[in-house]
């Protein structure tokens, strides 16, 4: 288990600073593609669930779909309208569907964040690089604005950040130099997600 602190956090180790990080009821996870039987999610790929409640013009991507973490967030993806110029997006799972509760604004930009953007990642398994416990308060320094926009320490949140290891760039020349975050919310109980995007 990693001992997690606020200079351990302002001063992150290399190999963690591009991580995914998950908090999951006082524990963080740090995710990196990994090629190996040990893996507890994947990145990127097309959304094989049905959608219900995206207008014309709406345009999302699956970021990230976990299969082997935790029952509180296995098997929910996690989607977002990153072409939806600061967009914030809530949704939540119907038997095996999606249903979009709101997306703002309503409709996609043709060229945000940059021409041609794909229509969906190329796929990575994830894996556990490392693991510590991390009360709440503590986990919100990882944040750019250190806030959650929903949920408190009951909910899970996930942060995604941009990545050479993707091999795609999420935000563009810019955001990507900026580290834009994609931060899910996720209410365990009521399999409702909320997502934003954070930057400096």
């Amino acid at each position: 288990m990693l001992t997690i602190t606020e200079d351990w956090i302002y001063d992150t180790p290399d190999a963690f600073a591009k991580a995914v990080v998950v908090y999951i009821d006082d524990i963080v996870y740090f995710l990196v593609p990994m090629r190996d039987a040990r893996t507890v999610g994947k990145f990127g790929g097309p959304i094989n669930a049905e959608i219900h409640g995206l207008a014309e013009g709406a345009r999302i991507h699956k970021f990230i779909e976990f299969d082997g973490l935790s029952d509180k967030v296995n098997m929910l993806p996690l989607l977002y309208g990153i072409c939806h110029d600061g967009c914030t997006m809530s949704y939540h799972q119907e038997d095996q569907a999606i249903v979009i509760d709101n997306i703002r604004p309503p409709a996609a930009h043709r060229d945000w964040p940059y021409s041609d953007y794909p229509p969906h990642y190329p796929t990575h398994r994830l894996g556990v690089l490392g693991q510590g416990r991390c009360e709440f308060d503590l986990f919100k320094h990882f944040l750019m604005q250190q806030e959650v926009a929903q949920g408190d320490e009951r909910w899970s949140h996930v942060i995604v950040p941009p990545s050479e290891g993707w091999r795609v760039s999420l935000w563009g020349k810019w955001g990507d130099a900026e580290e834009v975050q994609t931060v899910f919310s996720i209410d365990p109980i009521q399999r409702r997600v909320f997502v934003e995007n954070q930057c400096t």
